[in-house]
């Protein structure tokens, strides 16, 4: 039996009860927010736009995906979009089109608009201010209820729902999915001071679940090496893109011209860094770093010298500095 596309999917002349194109999954260790229920009943009411706002690695993603999969029955086409700099592109994008063109913009607002009073939502990942003059924006508002996650505070026509840190049970919670060994009490109270120390960001919470699991010390000893190093977030930025599996040059320079930092850490599926991107950070003074090699450089005397695993035994590299965390 063929497969068919997203473009022939989409582009049915027979509209189908419901359509869900690029659907996301639930993250597996999800945990629950309070919200979700208001927010959804909202969704449905579809009275005004919805802005998901937040700073970094608070979970902007992970609670629209969720949102997305409660809602995505419940309307004749959902669509779920990451915006690349115009509404076009991610549209292109999103239905594996390589070109943007005229005729893509009409099928789109055709599937959009395929029988009378269609109910529509589109959920649009990580836009930029960008979208505050994106000549297009009205293409998707005016056929659907829209969903956007961003860091800006607020869009001119949508209500602003902003993500709040986790409280300290969940972010237990949170560590204890990453984390697959025995906590005591004693070991929670130190996971609490780090977390609150990160600012409660969901992603360093994971990334030091998972670093910890992988770790030959006990917990406690673990985390007492990190909160005496004095570390702090402001100049971590972590990678966690779903459509990646690697922190490439472009990651590097994309993320440097927005973020003034000392390290770029990838908790991707296959957790990678690419060489020119290593080198480049290297040369620059700052750590791109997997999720092991950035906990093994916390774990040295002088972060700041530790070289990877990797190049140990390369005499061209040995000794030389990378990164300044600390």
């Amino acid at each position: 039996m063929k497969e068919v596309s997203i473009c022939e999917k989409w582009f049915s002349p027979v509209p189908q009860r419901c359509l869900c194109i690029n659907e996301p999954k639930i993250c597996p260790e999800y945990i629950d927010r309070i919200e979700v229920e208001t927010l959804k009943e909202y969704i449905l009411s579809r009275k005004h736009h919805l802005l998901i706002s937040g700073i970094g690695g608070m979970g902007k993603t992970t609670l629209a995906e969720k949102l997305f999969n409660e809602v995505k029955m419940m309307f004749d086409v959902s669509l779920w979009m990451t915006y690349k700099g115009s509404v076009v592109a991610g549209i292109a994008m999103t239905m594996a089109e390589k070109s943007v063109d005229e005729d893509l913009i009409m099928h789109f607002e055709k599937r959009m608009n395929s029988k009378d009073n269609q109910r529509n939502v589109i959920f649009i990942d990580d836009v930029d201010d960008n979208y505050l003059s994106d000549k297009n924006r009205d293409i998707l508002e005016r056929n659907a209820i829209v969903i956007v996650t961003s860091r800006m505070e607020s869009i001119s026509g949508y209500i602003t729902h902003e993500v709040l840190p986790l409280n300290d049970i969940d972010c237990i919670k949170l560590f204890k999915e990453y984390y697959k060994r025995t906590i005591s009490s004693d070991d929670e109270e130190m996971i609490i001071e780090l977390v609150n120390r990160f600012g409660k960001s969901t992603l360093l919470i994971e990334l030091f679940a998972r670093a910890a699991n992988k770790s030959t010390k006990e917990l406690n000893e673990y985390l007492g090496c990190i909160l005496e190093k004095g570390i702090s977030s402001t100049g971590i930025k972590v990678q966690n893109n779903k459509e990646k599996t690697y922190a490439s040059v472009s990651d590097y320079y994309e993320i440097t011209s927005e973020y003034q930092i000392d390290c770029l850490v990838t908790i991707s599926n296959w957790n990678r860094v690419t060489q020119d991107a290593y080198e480049l950070g290297r040369r620059n003074g700052i750590g791109v770093f997997t999720m092991s090699e950035f906990m093994g450089a916390l774990n040295c005397a002088k972060p700041s010298v530790y070289i990877r695993p990797i190049d140990r035994e390369d005499n061209d590299r040995a000794g030389v500095g990378f990164g300044r965390i600390g």
